[in-house]
């Protein structure tokens, strides 16, 4: 599918992660590679399997930007009803176009792929996994998120947080939004990470060297009752 974008000569694409060709696979890998630091190509792969939908950007056939993500509804706990989630995954962007709006783009491509949220009339959970404060910003925007440093989560919101790590294939430190990681990295990265000293404040049990990130959440565009 293509999106015509305000972008100057930039093409957007958006495929179900299952139909991708070998030729594109090894394009986004080739990429992964360029962009982080120890890449884990396992992760990428298990996050093609996990997640439905992946949104690329393009500039004269050459690939400058990926995101994953996914939507959908999933019972919870606590609710009644099926909950209308979205999960964002790993993207990556190429150092010449940071910061121009590209990623934003592509992440809400991806996102936004099978209408759900366009023809949403009830809230959202917004969903993501941060290995350092410069990704967790895309999240804390809305203040609805959790976790919050030095606020306890309460017994739903953490078991609300464990069946979402399980919808992306992994689990959650006791009482913590803190992912057990394989035990090698998910990769850094290839990016000077310009946050404040504080921001690191909340991924101080976060060991990236293991693989470990932080699950975040943010309900939108309000909290549901007893949140």
């Amino acid at each position: 599918m293509e999106v015509n974008a305000r972008f100057t000569n930039i093409t957007f694409s958006v495929s179900e992660s299952d139909t991708l060709s070998s030729e594109t696979l090894g394009q986004i890998h080739a990429f992964f590679e360029k962009t982080y630091v120890q890449p884990n190509h396992d992760y990428l792969d298990t996050s093609l399997q996990r997640l439905r939908y992946i949104a690329l950007a393009l500039k004269e056939e050459k690939l400058i930007g990926m995101a994953l993500a996914d939507t959908r509804f999933e019972k919870l706990p606590g609710f009644s009803e099926p909950q209308l989630l979205t999960l964002g995954g790993i993207g990556c962007i190429d150092a010449e176009y940071r910061r121009v709006g590209v990623f934003s783009h592509i992440s809400h491509l991806a996102g936004t792929a099978n209408g759900l949220v366009e023809r949403a009339k009830e809230r959202i959970l917004a969903c993501g996994r941060a290995a350092h404060p410069a990704s967790f910003r895309s999240i804390t925007r809305y203040p609805t998120v959790i976790p919050k440093f030095s606020v306890p989560l309460t017994a739903w919101q953490w078991d609300v947080a464990s069946a979402v790590a399980e919808l992306y294939g992994v689990t959650l430190k006791p009482n913590s939004m803190v992912v057990v990681g394989s035990g090698k990295p998910i990769g850094y990265p290839n990016v000077d990470i310009d946050v404040e000293k504080d921001e690191w404040q909340i991924f101080q049990d976060v060991d990236r060297d293991k693989g470990e990130n932080l699950l975040a959440l943010a309900w939108i565009p309000d909290l549901p009752e007893g949140w």
